[in-house]
């Protein structure tokens, strides 16, 4: 599937192939640990009211309409968008 090597300043090299990971197609990622891994990668955009609200539709994705969805993800990325202006500001 995949090969990563790095090359150190100091000259030695080091590689990784990989076929498959955890959450590829031949080994699934739970639900638990989907939603664990949104949560930890989502936190910084999406407080965890919304984080559960969009993890809600998702998984009862059949029984609402995109549009759903698509209004939770903007409000997720309106809120990085704040956050982004806010450090900005910052520096």
């Amino acid at each position: 599937m995949g090969e990563v090597k790095i090359k150190m300043k100091n000259g030695k090299e080091y590689s990784l192939e990989k076929e498959d990971y955890y959450g590829f197609h031949r080994r699934p990622m739970s639900w638990a640990d989907v939603k664990k891994k949104f949560r930890r990668l989502s936190r910084e955009n999406a407080d965890k009211e919304l984080q559960q609200q969009i993890m809600d539709v998702i998984s009862n994705l059949q029984k609402h309409k995109m549009k759903d969805l698509v209004k939770l993800l903007v409000k997720a990325g309106n809120n990085r968008t704040r956050s982004i202006q806010h450090y900005k500001k910052a520096i």
